[in-house]
């Protein structure tokens, strides 16, 4: 009987932060790391190329540039990491005490996994204004009350892993992720991890649809992902693809009927004023764009499915 493969100490790791959307809530989140119990040996800020340093942030910090795209910046920072495990976390959220323990702990069960991922529901740190002005334009709201979040992208709030076996585990948001660098590629990770990938930055597993299925979805949905050709370093179609998925995104988050789809064009109209604040703030309109094409195409196949006596998921 062969034993399990060696499981890594785990004594240190490098967190990676990509700011591609440049929120202003990155101060809280290098904060939340570095009160950790168990610290990051270094933190790197990875920014878009083109942008200066962010002003009134903790000192001690590591800044690098890398293209307008989450990939990118996830790989740039994956690159320079000297330790051999990399906990990436999106920049609007607040890691609670203890995840990295959590995560690593996960990784120790499982030595085959490639990462392990914490969906940190009630972690979104999103001011009040924003929580209002998200809970009226139907795009879910952060209760700070109950620390749980209703967030349409959210997932569940709890650690799941993407093994290199055969079998699919979803990850709904991968918004703090602990990598084993020793089994992942570094150059087109997006492309190498076994599993599938779902939540709001859908760039990061779009690719990765040949080890699995990408949400239950309208097949035109599998049509855009039929060519994972799309270079994860090409900022502008990794925008254009995270467009098309949100807009389909949104519809499998309602019921179907009147007030269903009442709902979920509700949404899609918050969505778009988020996404041309995102565009007036990046002077970008990439994802603006995608995402007008990808509810074109969400609008035609739902009335097609209308048309055929389908009830779509």
């Amino acid at each position: 009987m062969s034993s399990a493969p060696p499981v890594d100490d785990l004594e240190s790791y490098t967190a990676v932060v990509p700011t591609l959307g440049q929120r202003p809530t990155l101060a809280a989140t290098i904060t939340s790391l570095r009160h950790q119990p168990f610290p990051p040996e270094e933190i790197i800020v990875v920014l878009p190329e083109g942008v200066g340093a962010p002003q009134g942030l903790p000192t001690g910090l590591r800044y690098v540039w890398a293209p307008r795209s989450s990939s990118a910046q996830r790989n740039r920072g994956l690159q320079l990491a000297a330790t051999p495990y990399v906990l990436l976390v999106d920049d609007d959220i607040r890691v609670r005490p203890g995840t990295p323990d959590a995560l690593r702990h996960a990784l120790r069960q499982r030595p085959s996994a490639v990462l392990a991922a914490a969906n940190l529901v009630g972690d979104p740190v999103l001011p009040t204004a924003t929580n209002l002005t998200y809970r009226l334009l139907g795009l879910g709201y952060h209760n700070p009350f109950h620390g749980t979040s209703r967030l349409r992208w959210s997932g569940h709030s709890v650690i799941r892993l993407v093994p290199r076996a055969t079998e699919s585990v979803g990850v709904t948001h991968l918004c703090c992720t602990l990598l084993r660098r020793s089994l992942t590629s570094v150059v087109l990770l997006d492309e190498t991890i076994d599993g599938y990938v779902l939540g709001e930055d859908l760039d990061f597993g779009a690719r990765a649809r040949q080890h699995g299925q990408l949400l239950s979805v309208p097949h035109a949905l599998a049509d855009i992902l039929d060519e994972p050709s799309t270079a994860p370093e090409d900022p502008r179609a990794v925008a254009v693809l995270h467009g098309h998925v949100l807009s389909y995104f949104r519809w499998r988050h309602k019921r179907p009927g009147t007030f269903g789809t009442l709902a979920w064009g509700w949404s899609h109209v918050g969505q778009l004023l988020v996404l041309v604040v995102r565009s007036v703030r990046t002077r970008d309109v990439a994802a603006l764009n995608g995402y007008l094409t990808g509810l074109r195409s969400c609008l035609a196949q739902i009335a097609s499915e209308t048309r055929n006596g389908a009830v779509p998921n």
